[in-house]
């Protein structure tokens, strides 16, 4: 007796079988996102259950059937036959009429712009004077060294 590798794919009512992308991934031996390319390019035709995404068997093996058939060469085709060149009649020249310039701008009196007022300078504030005697300080040193 054989052991079965894996749990057969799950099929609906109708009796058609559901491939998962784990399922496409190892028949085909590529990556989910090459999977989700075919999706997306419309070349491989996927059903949506929910949420989940499943590919019919019948999808699939028409999606490899031509893919095979795009890997044998085409037949050659012979190449289309030559367009004749065909030279146009004769035909005057039509004389156009030179274009017209354009009309000279208006000259307009514009008063010339004032010239910038000069930065005034920048303000130092004064330093207040400090409220610390350095009298009294020296006077207190001098005290201090009395004490001793």
């Amino acid at each position: 007796m054989e052991p079965s590798s894996a749990p057969p794919p799950p099929q609906p009512p109708g009796g058609t079988v559901l491939l998962t992308f784990h399922d496409l991934m190892k028949r085909w031996s590529v990556s989910r996102g090459t999977v989700h390319r075919l999706v997306k390019s419309h070349q491989l035709r996927a059903t949506r259950i929910g949420s989940l995404v499943r590919f019919r068997i019948e999808d699939v093996e028409h999606f490899e059937g031509g893919v095979k058939k795009k890997a044998v060469a085409p037949a050659p085709v012979a190449p289309p036959p030559p367009i004749p060149i065909v030279k146009p009649p004769d035909v005057p020249p039509v004389e156009r009429p030179k274009p017209v310039p354009p009309p000279a701008p208006k000259a307009t009196a514009r008063p010339p712009k004032p010239a910038p007022a000069p930065r005034q300078p920048r303000r130092r504030e004064k330093r207040r004077p400090s409220s610390f005697d350095l009298s009294k300080l020296k006077d207190r040193l001098e005290g201090d060294d009395n004490h001793e």
